[in-house]
């Protein structure tokens, strides 16, 4: 699948959220990355376009991801100990992120996203939050 795909017959589509996301799922033996095995795979669609991907694992085997995709794609811009970011900046349309995530429960997670598409969604629910707080009381245990 290519960012900009419009989804498959065979993912099943779960939720849509405020911002006009589709979220499809393919769970169950959802294949491996580096011989690590992968339980789900989520992918995000803005306006019908494949924009997002988030594929969970076994947190135990993240170590093993990590060097995998440190083969792949270099060391990580950014370690901030049990979360890892990989960027691209091409100037084209297809600049991505990617995020593995070790700091969760039970799970693993690998997010990868298309910044052009994404990063609006991003920044306009950051606006949102910043003004949601703003018009927040203030609570006795906020002082």
């Amino acid at each position: 699948m290519k960012w900009g795909d419009a989804p498959t017959k065979e993912m099943q589509f779960t939720i849509r959220d405020d911002f006009g996301d589709k979220y499809y799922l393919l769970s169950s033996n959802a294949g491996q990355i580096g011989g690590v095995h992968l339980f789900a795979i989520g992918y995000s669609f803005f306006n019908n376009r494949f924009c997002q991907v988030e594929i969970e694992f076994m947190k135990s085997e993240g170590k093993d991801l990590l060097i995998d995709l440190e083969g792949q794609w270099g060391k990580p811009a950014v370690d901030a100990g049990e979360k890892w970011y990989w960027h691209t900046r091409n100037e084209n349309p297809n600049d991505t992120t990617a995020i593995l995530d070790l700091s969760r429960n039970n799970d693993g997670m690998l997010t990868i996203y298309q910044d052009q598409v994404v990063q609006p969604i991003l920044d306009k629910i950051d606006r949102e939050l910043q003004e949601k707080w703003k018009k927040r009381p203030i609570a006795k245990g906020d002082l």
